[in-house]
């Protein structure tokens, strides 16, 4: 738990490195705390079925939009890569949520030509919703770079000695 109160401590620090266990450990318990606050919600009446979700969990999660950001930029760092890459993420989320969404204008229109281009359209767009969350996590569960690199130094080493 002293890994979700430091990333908490770090809400909106943008600038050094976080090391996988602070990320993994961060994530356990925000999940944790969501599922939580999620059945305080459903005790109290404040959930919404249709919706799939509570106003406390609402709150909650939007508070948690921040630090999430912030540790994953972080993360990001250690690994020696740029934190402009969860921007990548955001697009694949955001294209996931139009796909479920949205229907494609003119796809029942019949023309094996629109037929053809929509099809394509959509194992493009599908392929880039699932391919980026898993090379992202990949990048996530990737072992710190070793010493001093563009963002700090290796909070392993600072920890260690």
């Amino acid at each position: 738990m002293r890994w979700y109160f430091t990333a908490l401590r770090k809400y909106a620090v943008f600038r050094g490195r976080a090391r996988r266990r602070e990320y993994w450990m961060f994530f356990l318990w925000n999940a944790i705390f969501g599922f939580l606050i999620s059945r305080v919600d459903v005790l109290l009446g404040t959930w919404d079925e249709e919706s799939r979700m509570g106003q406390i969990s609402s709150l909650y999660s939007l508070a948690m939009v921040v630090p999430n950001f912030a540790i994953i930029v972080r993360r990001l760092h250690d690994i020696g890569k740029s934190g402009w890459n969860v921007l990548w993420l955001l697009f694949a989320l955001f294209m996931g949520r139009f796909l479920l969404v949205t229907s494609f204008p003119g796809a029942d229109t019949g023309s094996e030509h629109k037929d053809f281009m929509m099809l394509m359209i959509m194992l493009l767009s599908v392929s880039v919703v699932v391919a980026t969350p898993i090379w992202f996590l990949m990048m996530l569960v990737q072992d710190s770079q070793p010493g001093t690199n563009r963002y700090g130094p290796n909070p392993k080493a600072i920890q260690a000695s």
